[in-house]
């Protein structure tokens, strides 16, 4: 709280705390932000926001960027730079119907290639890829 109290926006930032209705927020969002700047893997939380239809902006740190095809379900920015970060918002909020149009792609995006379904199809490959060369 004392750097939200310091920072020159300081009555723009709200900390809403334990929400138990997280998923109405992110429905109601036009775009979700990961600013990872280390690898990881797939987000979950950009997943969720992508199946809500919110536009990814994501750093191409780990798996962020696999998940995100820049320039058609969202867009992808170097990490630790937050001009390019702020420029994608821009960019976004002034192009409605590209906003729109990457907001139905990215839904599509998680249907055709990071379903349930698929997800369990591949682990199940590299489970018995393992075994089949074990033998």
């Amino acid at each position: 709280t004392k750097k939200i109290a310091a920072n020159a926006n300081a009555d723009k930032i709200r900390v809403l705390g334990f929400r138990d209705d997280a998923l109405e927020i992110v429905k109601s969002s036009h775009v979700c932000m990961q600013t990872s700047y280390k690898n990881e893997g797939l987000s979950r939380s950009t997943v969720e926001a992508m199946c809500l239809g919110a536009v990814p902006i994501v750093t191409n740190a780990g798996g962020n960027a696999e998940l995100v095809k820049d320039g058609e379900c969202g867009l992808v920015v170097p990490v630790k730079n937050a001009p390019q970060m702020a420029a994608a918002i821009q960019q976004l909020y002034h192009n409605p119907n590209i906003l729109q149009q990457y907001s139905v792609a990215a839904l599509q995006r998680i249907r055709t290639h990071f379903s349930v379904e698929q997800t369990v199809e591949k682990t199940m490959d590299i489970y018995t890829n393992l075994l089949n060369k074990q033998q």
